[in-house]
């Protein structure tokens, strides 16, 4: 029996179809990360568990964070942006409150931070130790909450306009079905001059079918995960500067049915040795799905009418005294001028990276050889859960 008898009800049944499709996708994710997995090690494959490093200050505060909600984090970074002090700040898909709690500490008693997820048992995990972080951070006074929504629609979790100076997300973005919309919220919430850092998985291509189809799969942030120039697109559209490659990391899946399910293949390692002294890795089969975790940075952007210019840093941002690593090739040493295009002088002037700055008209014989933020593949030069480079 047919479902649709004219166009209106045909169009009607593929939007019924959609929003069923997004609430099983929803439905799915909840399940897997509310029931399913209790702690890190019930997870199949690596790419919600990998290490990254830590700043001394984030040491400092991660140390601080209670057992369980270690435990239970499921991230694939440490989306930790420099200069939280005093920051409104947004964690999407908060989980069990580990990056919020570490970003509780970093802003300060006189910052705040939002935590959205759309969980039930990972948010009354997150709320049971709010007062616990608070006493251990020495805070009289609350500054952070948990908030049950999605990420697609953050009005409904109540969330405002132009508010937050920094958002952040830890793997998460990838389980979204619809990215661009989640983004989009993003930049809508996000002040001007504000930015978003996070850490998420992603492809060297488009996912195949099936694949996204498969709800272990998908809950192992893999078949959700956005094909890595699909980021630079969506920035574009909706208005952010382009995505600034931080850091990245290879890894490999060992649970044989994923595997089998998104092409992987048994690879090797070739070193070449003699006058070229580096990793090359050569895939047996060209096709296979691969996947990297990276951290990116973002802006929604200030008035477009700056020019390039010479900044020099400061060396006031903790941490980072003798130079600030800004993204993978975006390198500031303290007083040192460095030409930087248009584009990359509107962030540092309109973000809250501007104090930490002297910027000056640039010459024009220096405008050619400008640093410029380029659509780096993060799979080049990726470090490898191995421990070698590869591309």
């Amino acid at each position: 029996m047919a479902c649709c008898n004219n166009a209106n009800d045909a169009n009607s049944c593929k939007t019924a179809l959609h929003e069923n499709k997004e609430i099983a996708v929803e439905e799915s994710v909840k399940e897997y990360y509310g029931k399913t997995l209790q702690t890190r090690d019930d997870l199949k494959t690596t790419a919600c568990a990998l290490t990254a490093k830590m700043s001394p200050r984030v040491k400092e505060a991660m140390k601080l964070i209670h057992e369980e909600v270690i435990l239970r984090n499921y991230g694939c970074g440490m989306p930790f942006p420099e200069c939280e002090d005093g920051c409104n700040v947004l964690d999407l898909g908060s989980g069990t409150g580990r990056d919020a709690f570490v970003l509780s500490k970093l802003v300060g008693p006189t910052g705040t931070v939002v935590g959205v997820d759309m969980t039930p048992e990972q948010l009354a995990v997150a709320n049971e130790y709010i007062d616990y972080h608070m006493s251990k951070f020495g805070y009289s006074k609350t500054n952070v909450e948990f908030k049950k929504g999605f990420l697609e629609d953050l009005s409904g979790a109540g969330i405002q306009d132009d508010f937050f100076d920094i958002i952040v997300s830890n793997c998460v973005i990838n389980l979204c079905k619809d990215k661009a919309a989640a983004l989009s919220e993003a930049f809508r919430v996000l002040k001007t001059g504000g930015e978003i850092f996070f850490s998420d998985i992603y492809s060297n291509k488009e996912i195949p079918a099936d694949a996204q189809k498969d709800k272990e799969a998908w809950g192992e942030c893999l078949s959700g995960a956005l094909f890595w120039k699909d980021l630079h697109r969506i920035c574009e559209e909706l208005g952010f500067s382009p995505p600034i490659l931080v850091s990245s990391k290879t890894f490999q899946i060992s649970d044989e049915r994923i595997k089998s399910l998104l092409g992987e293949q048994i690879r090797f390692f070739l070193k070449i040795k003699g006058m070229i002294s580096m990793n090359y890795c050569l895939p047996l089969f060209a096709d296979d799905v691969k996947f990297v975790s990276a951290t990116y940075r973002f802006f929604k952007p200030g008035n477009n009418d700056a020019d390039a210019a010479s900044v020099t840093y400061r060396g006031t941002i903790r941490d980072n005294e003798d130079n600030f690593v800004f993204g993978k090739g975006i390198l500031f040493p303290k007083g040192t001028p460095v030409a930087v295009d248009a584009q990359l002088a509107n962030i540092l002037k309109s973000s809250r990276y501007s104090a930490h700055f002297e910027i000056k008209e640039l010459d024009e014989d220096s405008i050619e050889t400008a640093l410029k933020i380029n659509a780096k593949n993060p799979f080049c030069g990726a470090e490898s859960a191995e421990g070698s480079g590869c591309c």
